[in-house]
């Protein structure tokens, strides 16, 4: 028997190492992979703060992997993203770009109008002073330049109003427009009462 309990103790022996050769090797196993996940954790990290595409990268691969779940969950993760931030404001730039170069278009063409406005109100200014020379008959040309020197100046004003609601800065009050131009027999009258106030002064 004592032969028997002497081969038998060895076996035991020899499993027990092994029993413990099993959870050895397990834990190095452990502590290799704990190892290499730190390691790896901290090599994306780098390359996702230096390295502009891998990060990109990275975020369509997550941004697709949490897509599983919804793209609404997915986007709702990812909003504070370096990318996703930066892909909002790329989005702002190019929409204030457009605004930009519409509201610049639009001045364009307001400046444009009164342009013309100013030169056709001047030729007319031009063109009625010899008219406004003549006694009786100037008063007539007087009063139609002046009308339509108001009506010009009303335009304008009203173009600058909407430029100026387009830029967001409100609006002017036009209350040149309306104004009531005397009647030739108004500036007559007017003129006589002035000279008749002259020769008795």
């Amino acid at each position: 028997m004592t032969d028997s309990s002497k081969q038998i103790q060895p076996s035991n022996e020899i499993q027990a190492v092994q029993k413990t050769s099993i959870w050895t090797k397990l834990l190095r196993l452990k502590s290799l992979l704990v190892s290499l996940s730190l390691v790896g954790l901290l090599a994306t990290n780098i390359a996702t703060l230096v390295n502009s595409t891998f990060h990109d990268w990275l975020y369509r691969i997550t941004l697709s992997a949490l897509s599983v779940g919804g793209d609404q969950l997915a986007r709702k993760a990812m909003i504070n993203s370096p990318k996703a931030k930066m892909d909002e404001l790329d989005t702002k730039n190019k929409q204030l770009a457009n605004q930009l170069q519409r509201n610049g278009k639009f001045a364009k063409e307001t400046a444009g109008k009164v342009h013309k406005r100013l030169i056709t109100g001047v030729a007319r200014n031009l063109a009625s002073l010899p008219s406004e020379a003549l006694p009786i008959a100037g008063v007539a040309f007087i009063v139609g330049a002046t009308t339509l020197d108001i009506y010009d100046a009303c335009q304008t004003m009203k173009d600058f109003n909407s430029l100026l609601v387009r830029l967001g800065e409100g609006e002017e009050n036009p209350d040149l427009c309306g104004q009531k131009v005397p009647s030739v027999e108004e500036v007559k009258e007017s003129a006589k009462k002035l000279f008749k106030k002259k020769d008795t002064g």
